[in-house]
């Protein structure tokens, strides 16, 4: 996005910051009562996403965060399980009993598909260096090691370029792209990290929080997917 000088610059009580030129007030008091005193906090055009986690999932903050005006409760599926996403979703429901006129919508940001690695042919685990280098192969029937792991996704090597950032184990391992060939990936590892072998898909448990969902009628449902041309 062009800069049309507007970075930095003043406007009467704010501050212009970010590409976007965001005006944010000088008085945080401000931004905090958002939403406050409204009837309808829903009149803002920019929404409050709230996601829940373990400090905010007892009834009583939750009530606090209605009250300061949160449009939308977020539940992370790459996080937590059914079991802990369905007590909060009632703790929630029990929050808003609390305060009857004030509605707060329930997105569930569900787990999309993953590349997941091969089996190791020792078994168990395998400890990465920084610094060396790892080969990510599409032949998923290879018995991987800590010089080279399978992988569930053929269109690797056509998917990355020398220079990308491939994370693994959830973020725990980064590797980055040195070369790419027909089959398979060739990547330095960053950091020291111990990884275990691949572990059965979790399709139920993809499939048990729509159904949580729908239950409970709520607005909205987010997945993360693959570019049909992908």
């Amino acid at each position: 996005m062009p800069d049309h000088g507007f970075t930095g610059r003043r406007v009467k009580g704010c501050s212009v910051i970010g590409e976007a030129h965001i005006a944010v007030p000088d008085d945080m008091a401000e931004l905090a009562s958002w939403g406050c005193g409204l009837q309808d906090s829903f009149q803002r055009k920019t929404k409050l996403i709230c996601t829940m986690g373990p400090s905010c999932w007892d009834v009583d903050i939750l009530v606090k965060m209605i009250d300061q005006g949160m449009n939308v409760a977020r539940f992370n599926f790459s996080h937590g399980d059914f079991e802990i996403h369905s007590r909060t979703l009632r703790n929630l429901k029990d929050a808003l009993r609390e305060r009857p006129n004030d509605d707060v919508s329930i997105m569930l940001d569900t787990k999309g598909p993953e590349i997941r690695s091969g089996f190791f042919a020792a078994g168990g685990k395998v400890e990465l260096e920084a610094g060396q280098d790892l080969i990510l192969t599409t032949d998923y029937s290879f018995k991987g090691d800590a010089h080279k792991i399978a992988c569930t996704y053929p269109k690797l090597p056509q998917s990355v370029k020398p220079g990308s950032i491939i994370l693994m184990a959830d973020g725990t391992v980064n590797l980055e792209v040195v070369e790419c060939y027909e089959d398979s990936v060739k990547t330095r590892v960053l950091n020291h990290a111990i990884i275990g072998s691949t572990f059965p898909a979790l399709v139920r448990r993809r499939q048990r929080y729509p159904q949580l969902g729908t239950s409970q009628r709520n607005r909205f449902h987010c997945r993360l997917l693959r570019p049909a041309w992908r």
